[in-house]
């Protein structure tokens, strides 16, 4: 803005000229200080009378006067101030007497900041100015912090000359001082409140307080002990620890400087004018005046009044400890207690989590050893029964020989159930354990569903399996995913008597598998629980009411430990759905237990045709893999070429032909197949010379103990249940492989038997 006067003003009135018609026209007259302008002599001025001011001097002064924004007009090379009523806070002590004095004069203390701007608006004409300047100004007997924004505009007279420059000036201090102390209280609203303890939490809201040296220089932060005798330093902002205003320890009754000015034995806020007296502070952050006074905030609780400890705090050197200013101290505070409070929260917490995850521990621990050791009991009675039943120990009436099966049942069936609570508490202290490589998903789920087939067929369930290609490996462990699938399955086929029963693996933005069923459903008010563990829906019906409860608490235990999530939707009397989601790649997944090589990826995408005529791949030894189902034909070649040369045929006659024709190292054959069945080859291979010897790996979807028995009994070499892993199967067939060389070569052999491994068994539910 140019702030200038036509020359063509008239200036032929003398009235125009006088002191007395300088601000007729204004309202009020210009105020006092229009009164101050008309009677100050301004011949000891280098201004002069005001009848020789200039008219657009005398323009300026007037609207100067007018406006109700502090403004003032620097004229000449000295700066000679004139200033509106509005600019007299601005002042302070200074007014009147700043008026018609040099600008250095005025302001010594911040000239030297704002010459530089009046020199430049004065001899350039250039419009200067600044927001939020912070200023260090003398009021009330002390340098006090102030914010201006302002503008310098030159002042062009009649005869083009710039004489003055007129200010417009905007106290902006009390926003800026607020926003920064809302910004310290906003930010120890949010200090980590996770903290475990009150010292910790005094810790971090030091480092908050730190940030603001300016209305907190220092602050050392307290916390009474038990007896409340004495107090203990925690934490500290911007001092050192131990010095006068930080000891180590505050006792009560201490005759000290600075128990003295503190007043430890008040309960309110307690201001401190003499900090210099024995506690002398060289300078500290933000000012390089020390603090002159400081002040104790006590921290209690707003619930029970007690105070926790206590906050000293020094106060800003440069603002007067007002209400506005002990308001903000007191909500300072406040904050320090909440944080406290939420400490001593987060250290119960901490407490009792410790405490559930201690009695858990010790519950897994529990159950496994329980579980453990009742297999032996157990098996010594079973033993027995078994031969009983066989009659061993003479004729038994059918009376006998029916309370005898039952038992036997029940007993079958508890040791299922204590197999259930072994593996999950397995899982509990293995979970860690996990080792995920990338697999053929859409292949393995069907081999796993495929061991629920047969029993579909026996109950006349519509068992459907629709596994899409999902176009890339997924990252699973391969034994905990035959876990999911199959406590999924089990738990459809308990509860579904009739109708159908449906897996889908399809790919979303996940891996999803879905198992679906038209059984009994579940109540609206147990889906909350349904995977809680020992959780049992009651009075539901289904195939039977077994169970410990542990199968979906296990099945989400273990798709979570794949980064993934388990969800079921479920009405009663129609049926439920659950769907497991396993997220693609492995960036979810730890690289300590990922395995993935070349080999692994490779392995997941060979695609083998499954015939006779397939071509071998490269191994060693022959294996003669019999199976009516093509993708369990197709995912044994892709598991055993690793390690062996692999045939795959289709059923027990052309599996005889092959072996006859040239003999195998090993046969691994399903029991169930069309024409000639797994027991009834295992016999002709047996009953011929040349094959006599080759060992037989039986594989079969019951997992009954009879059904193993009747295999081992016809000369089968091993029994593998399905569902089975990868590498179970390798290692069975390796074992198999290298205990008939050891036989045929009369070698020692560390197995004392030719079934030395467990055979893995379905997960316990009542059929």
């Amino acid at each position: 803005m140019l702030i200038s006067c036509d020359q063509a003003v008239s200036t032929t009135a003398d009235s125009a000229d006088s002191a007395e018609s300088l601000f007729a026209l204004l309202s009020d007259g210009g105020g006092e200080m229009g009164e101050r302008i008309r009677r100050y002599d301004w011949t000891r001025t280098a201004l002069g009378p005001i009848a020789t001011w200039s008219h657009a001097f005398r323009t300026a002064l007037r609207l100067c006067m007018a406006s109700r924004l502090a403004a003032g007009i620097y004229w000449g090379p000295d700066h000679i101030f004139l200033y509106n009523d509005a600019h007299r806070a601005n002042l302070g002590h200074k007014h009147p007497h700043a008026l018609g004095q040099p600008g250095a004069v005025v302001w010594p203390e911040v000239f030297a900041t704002i010459e530089p701007l009046l020199q430049k608006c004065l001899l350039s004409g250039a419009t200067c100015g600044a927001d939020e300047l912070p200023l260090l100004l003398s009021r009330a007997g002390f340098l006090q912090e102030v914010y201006f924004s302002f503008s310098y505009e030159p002042l062009i007279n009649e005869n083009d000359a710039i004489e003055a420059v007129y200010a417009v000036i905007v106290d902006v201090s009390k926003r800026v001082i607020a926003d920064r102390r809302l910004r310290t209280l906003q930010a120890l609203a949010t200090a980590e409140r996770h903290l475990k303890s009150p010292a910790g939490a005094l810790a971090a809201a030091a480092r908050v307080i730190a940030q603001n040296p300016y209305d907190v220089p220092f602050a050392s932060l307290y916390l009474w002990s038990e007896d409340r005798r004495e107090a203990s330093l925690c934490a500290v902002s911007n001092i050192e620890v131990g010095g006068p205003a930080s000891p180590a320890t505050v006792r009560r009754g201490a005759q000290s400087a600075f128990t003295q000015l503190v007043g430890l034995s008040g309960g309110k806020l307690i201001e401190t004018r003499d900090i210099e007296s024995g506690l002398a502070l060289e300078s500290v952050a933000g000012w390089k005046t020390p603090p002159a006074k400081m002040a104790m905030l006590p921290l209690a609780s707003a619930a029970s009044g007690a105070p926790a400890g206590f906050c000293i705090v020094g106060l800003n050197p440069h603002a007067p400890v007002d209400s506005e200013y002990l308001v903000f101290l007191q909500m300072l505070a406040g904050q320090v207690v909440e944080s406290i409070a939420a400490a001593h929260v987060s250290q119960r917490e901490g407490a009792r989590v410790h405490a559930l995850a201690a009695l858990d521990h010790a519950q897994t621990t529990f159950f496994g050893n329980v579980s453990h050791e009742l297999r032996t009991p157990l098996t010594l009675m079973l033993g027995p029964l078994e031969e009983t039943l066989d009659g061993s120990g003479g004729p038994l009436t059918d009376e006998q020989r029916a309370a005898l099966g039952m038992v036997k049942r029940n007993g079958l069936q508890l040791l299922k159930l204590v197999n259930e609570v072994l593996d999950f508490a397995r899982n509990q202290s293995d979970r860690l354990h996990a080792m995920f490589e990338p697999v053929n998903l859409a292949m393995v789920t069907e081999q796993l569903a495929a061991s629920f087939e047969w029993f579909a067929r026996k109950t006349g369930i519509v068992f459907r399996v629709e596994c899409e290609d999902l176009g890339q490996p997924v990252y699973v462990d391969r034994d905990i995913w035959g876990k999911i699938v199959l406590n999924l399955l089990s738990n459809a086929f308990k509860y579904t008597v009739a109708g159908e029963i449906r897996v889908v693996l399809r790919k979303r933005a996940t891996a999803e598998l879905i198992v679906s069923d038209s059984g009994v459903g579940i109540p609206q008010r147990e889906l909350a629980r349904i995977f809680e563990r020992f959780h049992r829906v009651e009075g539901v019906g289904g195939r039977s009411c077994e169970g410990a409860g542990i199968g979906l608490a296990l099945v989400k235990e273990l798709v979570e430990q794949h980064g993934g999530s388990v969800t079921v939707h479920s009405k009663l009397g129609q049926g439920s759905t659950f769907t497991v989601s396993i997220p693609l790649g492995l960036n979810h997944l730890s690289k300590s237990n990922v395995r993935a090589t070349e080999d692994s990826m490779a392995l997941e995408t060979i695609k083998c045709k499954s015939s006779a005529s397939s071509p071998l791949v490269a191994g060693s030894k022959r294996v003669l893999l019999v199976d009516d189902n093509a993708d369990m034909r197709e995912y044994g070649i892709v598991v055993l070429g690793e390690h062996f040369d692999v045939e795959a045929v289709e059923d027990g006659e052309e599996a005889l032909a092959a072996a006859r024709n040239n003999p195998p190292d090993l046969v691994i054959a399903d029991v169930m197949m069309p024409k000639l069945d797994g027991l009834a080859l295992l016999r002709e291979l047996r009953g011929n010379e040349g094959t006599r010897a080759v060992p037989v790996i039986l594989l079969s979807a019951r997992a009954g103990e009879e059904s193993r028995i009747q295999g081992l009994e016809g000369g089968a070499d091993d029994y593998l249940v399905k569902p089975f892993s990868a590498r179970e199967l390798v290692a069975r067939a390796n074992s198999a492989i290298r205990l008939a060389a050891a036989v045929r070569s009369g070698s020692s052999c560390s197995w004392t038997a030719r079934t030395a491994l467990t055979p893995t068994c379905l997960p316990a539910f009542s059929i």
